[in-house]
């Protein structure tokens, strides 16, 4: 029931986001004018946006989706005005975003935070992963941090805070 209330939240923010970024006609034409929003995203499952983009379609706005492979691109894309929105990151990953880059985005609204996983080709169970193996982490600090947290609870890595330095995290794999 709660997915259900945030993906209800996510289409009203959207619906009243889009609306806004349309131009309304001065012309008595009853036709109505067709808007395009491109919103950026990083990740293949679009499902909730998808159904956003059906209900939207009936008030004239069409939604592109353009994808993105690296987590810094959709707010570079924003802030050069290469897209209209994007929806893919938590508050904080935001905050740091824009003290790094000088910028200054703001979030009009709040979305579905995807959990992280482990994915593999070869690998069906944790338990399969050997000291050696090599995992990729993502190349950002806060979702690197999701991702340590995530194979600490895994039982693959013991990350400990050192007391005498700052921000240096050692990182014993198991």
């Amino acid at each position: 029931m709660k997915r259900f209330w945030k993906i209800l939240t996510t289409i009203f923010v959207l619906r009243l986001v889009l609306v806004g970024c349309g131009k309304s006609s001065s012309s008595s034409s009853s036709s109505q004018k067709q808007t395009t929003v491109k919103i950026g995203v990083v990740g293949a499952d679009n499902r909730v946006l998808q159904a956003v983009a059906k209900k939207v379609k009936k008030e004239g706005i069409t939604i592109k989706i353009v994808q993105f492979s690296d987590y810094n691109q959709p707010n570079t894309a924003l802030r050069d005005h290469d897209i209209d929105l994007n929806l893919f990151q938590h508050q904080y990953f935001l905050n740091n975003w824009n003290k790094t880059h000088k910028a200054d985005l703001v979030s009009i609204g709040q979305t579905i935070i995807a959990p992280l996983a482990i994915y593999s080709k070869k690998i069906t169970k944790i338990s399969q992963i050997k000291k050696g193996d090599t995992i990729a982490l993502p190349n950002d600090p806060t979702n690197e941090g999701r991702a340590l947290q995530l194979l600490e609870t895994a039982g693959l890595v013991d990350c400990k805070i050192n007391p005498n330095a700052v921000r240096t995290k050692k990182i014993s794999f198991l």
